[in-house]
């Protein structure tokens, strides 16, 4: 059996397990939960796997439904928020330029036993794709306040 929360082990994961999908209660998701309000559980996959050179390697899908505040009108509306990414594991600190060096600019090398939960690596997937200035884009989105003085 393995652990994709409390004593995760990406390594072993990418070896032995290698790929995982379910959903996850919203109250698990606490960053997340700081910005929006996850309304149903977080379906998320993760998919281990190990290159020729010997990095492992997670891939994340997560899609989540939240309610956020609309930064104009201050009214909060549901949006679908949905995210893949990678991620690599170095085992020292000096590994990670070597493996920075032949990756992709988009995948983030961590160190493996900095992680002891996948999930947060998710969340991570889900914070980085919220929208930076939620708008709601209703036709009677308006400012609630003026900071004009007349």
């Amino acid at each position: 059996m393995f652990a994709i929360t409390g004593g995760f082990d990406p390594k072993h994961f990418c070896i032995y397990v290698s790929e995982w999908q379910g959903d996850i209660a919203p109250e698990v998701f606490i960053r997340l939960d700081e910005i929006a309000r996850v309304l149903k559980p977080v379906r998320c996959s993760i998919r281990g796997s190990v290159d020729s050179a010997g990095t492992h390697f997670l891939k994340l899908w997560a899609i989540a439904e939240v309610e956020i505040e609309c930064e104009r009108c201050l009214d909060l509306f549901e949006i679908t928020v949905e995210d893949r990414g990678e991620v690599a594991f170095a085992s020292e600190v000096k590994d990670v330029s070597k493996i920075e060096a032949y990756i992709s600019d988009e995948i983030d090398v961590v160190l493996a036993n900095e992680v002891d939960n996948a999930l947060q690596l998710v969340e991570d997937q889900l914070l980085l794709a919220m929208p930076f200035s939620p708008r709601c884009g209703r036709a009677s989105c308006k400012p609630k306040y003026s900071y004009v003085s007349e």
